[in-house]
């Protein structure tokens, strides 16, 4: 528990862009993480950190290391399961995270579109996050009419979740969006996103 109490540390300083720390944290829980399945998560968590600060080769690395533990991981699992529980190839979707954060958008894209269908209907929280990745991706790779469309999923979800994660990827896609806001799409979209963030129960005016 003191490895995943740190891999949770190492999530906030990703999600607070905090690349460093995220490392740093990351490492730290592999470091004393005792199961394969916590230092799986140390791994991926640490590539996260290298993506968002742009370092390609050690991201890539932790991720190949996460990958050679994936398998094992999963044929030994536990009933304390550490981890999302609700997407079914974690590996991929945090392969898929990185791919974006370091310019390869279509990949990332590639990536999440394959795995999408195998969220189960009742994941909420695993299919927001799964759904904000993408639409990100998308939008990074020019497909804005359909990074709206898969954003307005996403912010009903996150209105049920309640989700410190998805809220964050919501704020990040905002900002994204909005730099193509006279796309007629981006214009319905944009007000959904904002309302989502406050909170505001009445999602669906102005989804188009």
């Amino acid at each position: 528990m003191t490895a995943y109490s740190l891999l949770r540390r190492a999530e906030l300083a990703l999600y607070q862009d905090d690349s460093m720390s995220t490392v740093e944290l990351a490492r730290a829980a592999g470091a004393q993480a005792r199961d394969i399945r916590t230092r799986t998560l140390a791994a991926q968590r640490e590539a996260q950190g290298y993506a968002l600060m742009g370092n390609e080769s050690p991201c890539r690395r932790a991720l190949e290391r996460a990958t050679e533990m994936a398998e094992p991981a999963e044929a030994h699992d536990d009933d304390l399961t550490l981890g999302s529980t609700h997407l079914p190839d974690l590996t991929a979707f945090v392969t898929a995270w990185c791919l974006r954060e370091l310019g390869e958008a279509e990949e990332a894209v590639a990536l999440l579109d394959s795995g999408k269908h195998s969220i189960a209907p009742h994941a909420l929280r695993a299919r927001a996050r799964h759904g904000a990745r993408l639409a990100l991706a998308l939008a990074d790779a020019g497909d804005v009419e359909r990074a709206c469309a898969e954003t307005v999923p996403v912010v009903h979800h996150a209105m049920t979740t309640d989700s410190t994660t998805v809220r964050a990827d919501l704020r990040q896609l905002r900002s994204s969006l909005a730099t193509r806001r006279k796309h007629p799409a981006v214009r319905d979209t944009l007000p959904l996103i904002a309302a989502s963030l406050r909170g505001n129960p009445d999602t669906r005016g102005g989804s188009g």
